[in-house]
């Protein structure tokens, strides 16, 4: 394998994986806009009107959305926490027994056995199959949250991914273009064609850039060795 040629593909790699990296630093810079917020929609959706009704009568209407936003914007495990958090106390209220309801729960049971959990006539000892009944309810709050939330989560890594590479292939193509500006029409097409490439390819190779690196190297060492027949 020519060593011309792989520090030629090396060199490819590195500079579409670096396009790349700053494709994502771009895109990185605006998640306080509503680009950090992107896929909220999926988590709303997969938690359904009740477990929306569920929250607002935990942290009230503007509250809830305020809260989901921001706690989007900082990452799964905080939005995770606070969903649970807020089915969890939602429970006894009545909107919070239609989302029992909705996951599959006796709602009725549930609340009567929430009351008596809450009722310190009761005696501890005596609420084993209360405190089961609440236990399976919010194990069946915690699986919906986490499939919710990582349903969103991946609309927005989609997302993010998509944006990032929108910019990397018009940095990309206006660079190529701008390099060729002094030849011909088709030297300065063929420089946009080749932003255009370098750009598209540069998101997915960003990753695992220097594997690749890695990869090609330890062939060229591998061949370079090799004994003469």
């Amino acid at each position: 394998m020519s060593g011309d040629l792989v520090q030629s593909i090396t060199d490819w790699i590195l500079a579409a994986a670096a396009l790349g990296t700053a494709a994502f630093g771009v895109v990185e810079a605006l998640r306080g806009t509503f680009v950090g917020i992107l896929g909220v929609g999926v988590l709303r959706r997969a938690l359904g009107d009740e477990g929306m009704k569920a929250l607002d009568a935990v942290y009230g209407p503007a509250g809830k959305e305020a809260l989901l936003e921001q706690s989007f914007r900082r990452g799964r495990e905080e939005v995770v926490a606070h969903l649970k958090n807020g089915l969890r106390m939602a429970l006894s209220s009545t909107a919070g027994g239609a989302f029992a309801a909705h996951l599959g729960q006796e709602a009725e049971t549930l609340s009567a056995a929430i009351a008596k959990l809450h009722d310190p006539k009761q005696d501890p000892d005596q609420l084993v199959a209360e405190r089961a009944l609440l236990m399976r309810a919010e194990m069946a709050i915690d699986a919906r949250v986490d499939a919710a939330v990582a349903a969103a989560f991946d609309r927005n890594g989609t997302w993010l991914r998509s944006i990032a590479m929108f910019l990397a292939v018009g940095a990309g193509m206006i660079v190529g273009g701008v390099l060729e500006r002094e030849g011909s029409a088709s030297a300065i097409g063929a420089g946009v064609g080749y932003g255009f490439l370098v750009g598209l390819a540069a998101v997915p190779i960003a990753p695992i850039a220097h594997d690749l690196v890695r990869l090609l190297n330890s062939a060229r060492q591998a061949l370079d060795r090799r004994q003469p027949s």
